[in-house]
């Protein structure tokens, strides 16, 4: 009799923490969400963002049902949970600040990312562990580079593109001299945009490779 009663308490305790772990995961998702979203305006390289949760969901009911290995929790296994939300903490009191700091945006994508993914390994929900890293992945693909990785990247793709427009318009007859991301044809200087670099081809790109 008192096993019984202790096996219904316990099953009551793990329904209990599977709603609230799974609440806690979907607010901080809709939080990290919302604050990443500011960079998803039509001025920013990262208006393709808007499509990628969505797609992620996608991506899940697509993956939901597959064949999953039984895994044995417990206590020790949970630790790694414990170690994702210390990583994860930190991050969102740096962001808080300031949520156009991209580091942490970063740093907190990594952790909730790898706290659901445990979360989704221990509750035996039928999404395997590599479909999920693929999705996390493509989770990251709606967040903002580093700053100097998006300025060189950005500085990259314009020169290429400015010498890329010199060479065809010598081809084409006109005389044409490349100058520091601007071009001189017949005394008139031209302006590559950092807008027209391609880096938001490249970042679609890298997105779509992905999902």
């Amino acid at each position: 009799m008192k096993a019984s009663l202790f096996s219904k308490e316990n099953k009551k305790f793990q329904s209990f923490l599977f709603v609230a772990s799974s609440i806690c995961l979907l607010a901080s998702w809709v939080s990290l969400l919302s604050r990443t979203s500011l960079w998803w305006n039509k001025a920013s390289y990262y208006t393709h963002g808007w499509a990628v949760p969505l797609l992620s969901l996608v991506l899940i009911l697509n993956r939901f049902g597959e064949r999953t290995g039984n895994h044995h929790v417990s206590l020790n296994s949970w630790t790694p949970i414990v170690l994702g939300t210390f990583l994860f903490l930190p991050a969102r009191m740096l962001a808080e600040p300031d949520p156009f700091w991209r580091i942490p945006l970063w740093v907190e994508m990594a952790a909730i990312c790898w706290i659901t993914g445990l979360f989704i390994r221990h509750t035996k929900l039928r999404i395997s562990s590599q479909s999920w890293s693929v999705i996390s992945l493509y989770l990251l693909t709606a967040l903002p580079w580093p700053a100097g990785m998006e300025t060189t990247v950005v500085y990259e793709l314009t020169q290429i593109v400015s010498s890329l427009t010199a060479e065809s318009l010598l081809l084409l007859g006109f005389p044409a001299v490349l100058s520091q991301g601007a071009i001189l044809v017949d005394e008139e200087m031209v302006k590559i945009n950092q807008a027209c670099s391609g880096i938001r081809s490249l970042q679609n790109l890298i997105s779509l490779a992905i999902f």
